[in-house]
């Protein structure tokens, strides 16, 4: 009989025959994986509940200094001669924000209709943080030797300021461990603006005689200031199941050393699920700033590799008509510098602010196409549209670059032809003149007449003048001058209630995004921005995209404290938007509670008249 048939019948045995279930008390009891760590590194928490399949565990655990999270899931089975018990495993992570000594409070499960409490547990935090290993440190039994490590690949260590940089982070974990993500891994780095990682690609690789699990997750970064910077280390967190160490020696049992068979340990030669941390060494970059020799007026920041094509319609209009010039930029830099051409010569030409619209062309915004669309009216008339200018900077010939958009040919006509004068009435018919009656003989019978003698010619019918249709074209123009002057006010009405009632919709979206806890700093002070701007338009009209913190403050009749506090709102805003500082980052929850407190209060306030 082969091995895998033994095998196979003794699993039967086991599984549908002598194991039972066995009936015992649900107890639910809270552990840590380590009772000390220091700021910044990962801890687990974790109910157990055992005695039960399911249970609804607390989905939000708030300890004032940890940030904590709920990562999933797990189930244990336990078997001793023959009983079986098992157990439901409910794992969170915890970030310690700051040193000092944490106690979790005691958490309410609610396991089939019954609440049970967990015991509180003590995490002790220092404040320094160890030196990270030569080759990406570990935590579990694993952390000796190289069954799991993370390399951050760049290809570049030297860059400009503004450039962007792609960057690969590479996790190797032994083929052997069962491991499962939480979540996406984190990079660090001060100075450096970090994209939101790609989803990974994952493969099998030999690496110095051993096999590997190979995930690849890709991002890209740029420097937002000059200097020699640190990029990472790069930080990934996951559950594993670690193989247990096999024993040699020989057993008393009935099946003697069948269990220590390598077969058989395949299927159940591992540990219980823990915590694996995988960090990567960090990367020095040398970064320069850009040049200011020869630099152009109309540079916005803009750096990599761009081109550019305009187009314009329509191709025939009058002067005072709508002209769209559409530019659409294409290429490989950082598109979040990239702002529209300037039009080189605008005499004859009125201008509006261009629209945007940004198009990718990878996962990580290395690549892709930006389009505005510029409206301009024609003051006088024109053969060609007007030229644009687009400047950049390429860090691979270390210039500046100059594009310019080509003038399209158009035709813009004089203004428009005066409307044609209101037609004149139809002239009356002519009216035959009445016969006439030869004069009678003098001393003649005078005979009846029997025609009018022109006196009907003095009662011609009014609708067959030309002045009574004039004089109903008055009225008539009134009317629909009046109808005209309703029906526009009306569409107004409807228009602008269909815009306030969008501008709530998005007020209400980003209100919901402001009350989540996971958020990086530049998403909620975007989405606090724009709720106050959003809140003063819909107070004083206009357009939300135009209101400044001044437009803002000004438009209620604040507190000189809450006032304050919405212009560092907008500061932090542009701060965050424009200094390349806290993607990423999860700020104090005071201070967003702070944030939430000040936008009440000015949507409470009273509007001035």
């Amino acid at each position: 009989m082969s091995r895998i048939t033994v095998i196979f019948a003794c699993a039967c045995a086991i599984f549908l025959g002598a194991p039972r279930l066995r009936a015992v008390d649900t107890e639910v009891s809270a552990s840590l994986t380590s009772e000390t760590c220091d700021v910044g590194e990962t801890v687990q928490f974790q109910i157990k509940i055992t005695g039960a399949r399911s249970a609804n565990p607390p989905s939000q655990i708030n300890v004032d200094g940890l940030s904590i999270s709920y990562s999933g899931q797990s189930t244990q089975v336990q078997m001793n001669n023959f009983n079986v018990t098992m157990s439901v495993v409910h794992s969170y992570q915890i970030v310690p924000q700051r040193a000092g000594k944490f106690t979790i409070p005691s958490q309410h499960v609610e396991v089939s209709g019954k609440t049970f409490n967990t015991n509180p547990v003590t995490l002790e935090v220092g404040a320094g943080a160890t030196a990270p290993p030569a080759s990406g440190g570990t935590k579990g039994a694993v952390s000796s030797g190289r069954e799991a490590f993370a390399e951050l690949v760049v290809p570049k260590q030297s860059a400009y300021v503004g450039e962007v940089i792609p960057v690969e982070l590479r996790i190797y974990v032994d083929t052997r461990i069962r491991w499962n993500l939480q979540q996406p891994p984190t990079l660090g780095g001060q100075g450096f603006t970090v994209q939101k990682f790609a989803n990974p690609t994952q493969n099998q690789v030999t690496k110095e005689g051993r096999g590997y699990d190979l995930v690849t997750f890709k991002t890209a970064v740029m420097a937002a200031k000059s200097g020699t910077l640190t990029l990472g280390p790069s930080q990934l967190e996951c559950v594993a199941n670690l193989p247990r160490a096999r024993s040699r020696q020989r057993s008393n049992s009935p099946f003697g050393n069948f269990f220590d068979d390598d077969a058989f340990g395949d299927v159940f030669g591992f540990g219980p699920p823990q915590q694996l941390t995988i960090k990567s060494d960090p990367v020095e970059i040398s970064v320069q700033p850009l040049p200011t020799k020869n630099q152009p007026k109309n540079f916005s920041g803009a750096v990599g590799q761009f081109a550019l094509h305009t187009t314009a319609t329509p191709s025939r209009l009058k002067v005072g008509e709508p002209l769209t010039l559409t530019s659409k930029i294409t290429g490989r830099g950082n598109f979040d510098r990239v702002s529209a051409p300037e039009i080189s010569d605008e005499r004859g030409w009125r201008s509006y602010p261009p629209s945007g619209k940004f198009t990718l062309d990878d996962d990580v915004g290395l690549s892709g196409s930006k389009t505005f669309e510029t409206a301009l009216i024609p003051e006088e008339t024109k053969t060609k549209s007007p030229a644009t200018q687009f400047t950049y900077f390429d860090p691979l010939t270390e210039k500046y670059v100059m594009l310019t958009g080509e003038e399209m040919p158009i035709v813009v006509e004089g203004g428009a032809a005066a409307s044609p004068a209101v037609a004149s009435a139809s002239a009356p018919p002519i009216t035959p003149a009445p016969s006439e009656t030869p004069a009678p003989k003098s001393n003649d019978i005078l005979y009846l007449r029997t025609d009018n003698g022109g006196w009907g010619a003095s009662f011609e019918p009014i609708y067959r003048t030309r002045g009574f249709w004039l004089a109903q074209l008055v009225p008539l123009s009134a009317l629909l001058l009046f109808a005209g002057v309703g029906i526009a006010r009306m569409r107004r009405r409807d228009s602008a209630s269909r815009e306030q009632a969008e501008w709530r919709r998005e007020k209400a979206e980003l209100m919901k995004t402001l009350r989540r806890r996971q958020v990086s700093d530049a998403e909620f002070y975007d989405a606090a921005a724009c709720c106050l701007r959003l809140e003063a338009a819909l107070r004083r009209g206009g357009n939300p995209a135009l209101v400044d913190a001044d437009n803002a403050c000004a438009s209620r009749t604040l507190d000189p404290r809450v006032a304050e506090r919405v212009r560092s709102i907008f500061a932090a805003q542009e701060e965050l938007r424009y200094a390349g500082t806290g993607k990423g980052h999860v700020g104090a929850l005071e201070k967003r509670d702070e944030v939430l407190q000040t936008i009440r209060e000015y949507e409470e306030s009273d509007g001035q008249q």
